[in-house]
């Protein structure tokens, strides 16, 4: 597999998994000016950011490893864009059935990691979830 392929997968994964946990997915790969952020969800008045490490071996360090302060930064970053552009009176809407969309009050954002190992033929090893890997993101007040 090669990388972008072990990525995707990863990303599948960790989508799966956080839906199993109670996760609703808002997000996929949302670009922002300045970063990126994995995966996006909601879960019990959180609103999380999710970024995904994906890795066949640690010769190159572990996925929390990648997980470093400027990587860290971009994600914040692309975060407050993302309630920017989302958030109304701190609510979300969040797809709770087919063509129902329910605004949820936020209580708390957070920054969550997902470490994933792989087999050499892509079947999962490991799935280890790092919640709050980063800093808080702060909800800085509309400028309109």
């Amino acid at each position: 597999m090669r990388g972008r392929q072990v990525g995707q997968l990863g990303e599948d994964l960790a989508l799966t998994y956080l839906e199993k946990q109670g996760v609703h997915i808002l997000a996929r790969n949302y670009n922002a000016y300045g970063g990126e952020i994995d995966l996006v969800g909601f879960c019990r008045g959180v609103l999380l950011f999710v970024e995904v490490k994906t890795r066949t071996g640690t010769q190159w360090g572990t996925g929390a490893e990648a997980m470093d302060e400027e990587k860290l930064r971009k994600i914040e970053r692309a975060a407050k864009q993302f309630s920017h552009a989302h958030e109304e009176h701190g609510k979300i809407s969040v797809l709770y059935w087919p063509g129902i969309w329910v605004p949820r009050r936020i209580r708390h954002r957070r920054v969550d990691g997902i470490e994933i190992y792989l087999y050499p033929d892509g079947t999962p090893k490991s799935i280890n979830r790092i919640e709050d890997i980063g800093y808080e993101i702060r909800q800085h007040p509309r400028t309109e």
